[in-house]
């Protein structure tokens, strides 16, 4: 998967779009992934392009057993690491 790519770029404005009167992005940001085990990927699509590419970039996918928990789960109770990379971006309330 090429985070990178303008058709990327393109999926995750068309999600934001898609989801525009679902949601209020001052508050929210919509992340979908689908973990392949058996042929061992990660395909991933979020509302907020920076974060997923700063996900990639920072190797967070190498921290995912962190995340793979039902219902919501607050930023403050992630590892360090999560935190961390949290700092560096402009983030809302994140959950």
């Amino acid at each position: 998967m090429n985070v990178e790519s303008i058709e990327m770029e393109v999926l995750s404005r068309n999600m934001k779009k898609d989801l525009f009167y679902c949601f209020d992005w001052n508050i929210f940001d919509v992340h979908y992934t689908v973990v392949d085990v058996d042929n061992k990927k990660i395909y991933a699509l979020s509302s907020d392009y920076e974060w997923q590419l700063t996900y990639w970039h920072e190797d967070m996918d190498l921290k995912l057993d962190e995340r793979l928990h039902a219902g919501i789960q607050y930023w403050e109770n992630y590892s360090d690491s999560y935190r961390k990379i949290l700092s560096k971006l402009n983030f809302k309330n994140k959950k």
